[in-house]
């Protein structure tokens, strides 16, 4: 399950802080790279049925033969993407279900576990007043009749883009027959918004419904359990000397450092002092740079992952002029570079430079000494643990840069698909992710004044290389470009006719011009309204000829938006 694997990490004191993984130093071997067919990376039967041990594990599964169209293979980040971006557009529903089996933060627990819900309004002032964010996935367990016995929860929350605001949540019951059989309800959570609180997926479509109602008091139940839970950390510290709760893999041999034992003898002894000081990560070096960078990537992505989340932990190092020396805490040094971290806390035996005295946090003995970091393997074999590393290797890794684009184009495809939203929505959408507009655009501003005469959506200027401005107005999504004899919309005209009206005293006026932008630079004008799927191929090419008629001008749709991130993606690799 990929997203969900847990390895074994235990960095204790010595040698028992050595890395704990399948891989030891007698028996080391570089994992071979997977060979990735065009249907996906391989999957051996036997980690297909260890996967399938959790419901979750199956309908991932699942989604992966629907991905490449074959039983048994993995696919490929940019295959995942892909798809998930196809059916955000075409079935926005299934999209956002498949987005939290693959990607969702996951949690699971005991029926019996579930909170009961006494007042509901006051889960409502909660989850509109402190809301959590994105796609969420709980997986119920031991759940009585007529429940299936696991009963998987798809959850996602969004923004009420009703006046007043509030949030709207979306549950999903899932089963082993998804996508064939599921139950979704939707919860507004809104002072300003009480009507429709609680509806119902039916047959028939959305129904109002009462909060008695089976499904919305289970759905209620889940997201009290949801709201207050955070995923148990991979990373535990366990004192010194203590046994971990669970057996831990075996450790492999990491290369003896002598000056290391050392020095942690001399801690020990009370012979040496240690001190917990502000290092710059760039002075920090391994020991035995071979041994640190065999270190298995899922292992530094785990680590990192947790670092993000604010997880503290402490390399134990030495200083050996010039660097800092890292023998035994490879994991944590390569998911602190991971991170691009320019300084770290780490804790240092025996003496600190000088030039480091006011980086000093405290001074100690061996009470400074962390204790063993580790992370719990639940269960995974070690043959899983390898498979999954080939599968990273397998993987053109994707960015952060590359995630926040896949996210807002499934975040704009979301907002695309809701009725009667209001162009403000949008504007509030592109001002904030210009990049939707144009990769290479620069400054954003919206509501922008041209003396008292005009007042446009949204201007954009670029980069001083590129030397553009663009005047952008916005029209609904569900406005129709043509009418039936062909003709512009009366609405588009007027549109069109507004942004020439811009451009037209932009050039006029060039004293007048708006700080911070430049008059010198050309103005072009830009009319979004309407969506694709209103267009027949004769409409299409109607449009396309007309755009042709402007010299600086372009009318197009906001499914275009969507095709530009589309296309910056695809010439990223994904």
């Amino acid at each position: 399950m990929i997203g969900m694997e847990r390895c074994v990490l235990d960095l204790r004191p010595g040698a028992s802080r050595s890395l704990s993984l399948s891989r030891s130093r007698k028996n080391k071997k570089k994992i071979k790279k997977a060979i990735v067919a065009p249907e996906g990376v391989p999957l051996p039967a036997h980690i297909a049925e260890e996967i399938r041990g959790t419901l979750i594990g199956q309908l991932q599964l699942k989604l992966w033969e629907r991905i490449t169209g074959q039983k048994n293979h993995a696919p490929i980040y940019k295959q995942i993407l892909r798809y998930l971006r196809t059916t955000s557009l075409t079935t926005p529903a299934a999209g956002e279900i498949d987005h939290t089996i693959l990607y969702g933060k996951k949690f699971s627990k005991a029926f019996e576990e579930l909170p009961s819900v006494d007042n509901i309004a006051k889960l409502l002032e909660q989850l509109e007043d402190a809301p959590w964010h994105g796609f969420r996935y709980l997986e119920l367990c031991e759940c009585p009749p007529p429940l299936p016995a696991t009963l998987g929860i798809a959850a996602s929350s969004s923004t009420l883009l009703l006046p007043g605001g509030g949030r709207v949540y979306v549950i999903t019951f899932l089963d082993q027959d998804y996508p064939a059989r599921v139950g979704r309800v939707e919860i507004r959570a809104s002072r300003a918004n009480p009507d429709h609180t609680f509806s119902m997926r039916t047959p028939e479509g959305w129904k109002v419904c009462d909060p008695d109602e089976p499904q919305i008091e289970l759905a209620l139940r889940c997201l009290a359990a949801l709201s207050t839970a955070e995923p148990p950390s991979d990373l535990k510290y366990l004192p010194m000397g203590a046994e971990p709760p669970a057996p831990l893999a075996p450790e492999p041999e990491t290369p003896p450092d002598p000056e290391y034992d050392r020095r942690l003898q001399l801690v020990h002894d009370r012979q040496m002092p240690c001190t917990l000081v502000r290092v710059p990560l760039a002075q920090v070096r391994p020991y035995s740079a071979e041994f640190a960078f065999d270190t298995p990537r899922t292992t530094v992505d785990r680590m990192a992952a947790e670092l993000r989340r604010g997880v503290s932990a402490h390399m134990l190092l030495y200083w050996k002029a010039p660097s800092f020396i890292v023998s035994d805490d490879y994991a944590l040094y390569l998911a602190e570079r991971e991170l691009r971290k320019e300084t770290i806390e780490a804790v240092v035996m025996g003496e600190v430079p000088a030039a480091l005295a006011d980086a000093v946090v405290r001074r100690g003995g061996p009470e400074l000494i962390p204790g063993a970091l580790y992370m719990q393997e639940d269960g995974y074999s070690a043959a899983y643990l390898e498979w999954l590393e080939k599968y990273r290797l397998a993987n053109k890794q994707a960015s952060h840069e590359l995630i926040r684009l896949h996210l807002l184009y499934i975040e704009l495809a979301s907002l695309l698909r809701q009725p009667k939203i209001p162009e403000r929505e949008f504007q509030r959408f592109i001002e904030s992710h210009p990049v939707v507009l144009d990769a290479y655009g620069g400054e954003v501003r919206s509501e922008v004044r041209l003396g008292k005469s005009y007042r446009m959506d949204l201007v954009l200027q670029y980069a001083e290389s590129d030397r553009r401005i663009l005047l952008v107005e916005l029209e609904s999504p569900t406005l129709a470009l043509f009418t039936a004899e062909g003709r512009w919309n009366a609405k588009v005209t007027h549109a069109i006719q507004q942004v020439q009206d811009w451009m037209r005293w932009w050039r006029e006026h060039p004293q007048d011009v708006p700080a911070p932008f430049d008059a010198t630079i050309p103005v072009k004008g830009l009319v979004i309204a309407g969506r694709d799927r209103d267009l027949d191929e004769s409409a299409k090419r109607r449009l396309l000829h007309n755009n042709h008629q402007f010299h600086d001008l372009s009318v197009v749709t906001y499914d275009d938006l969507l095709r530009r991130l589309d296309r910056l993606m695809a010439a990223l690799g994904f």
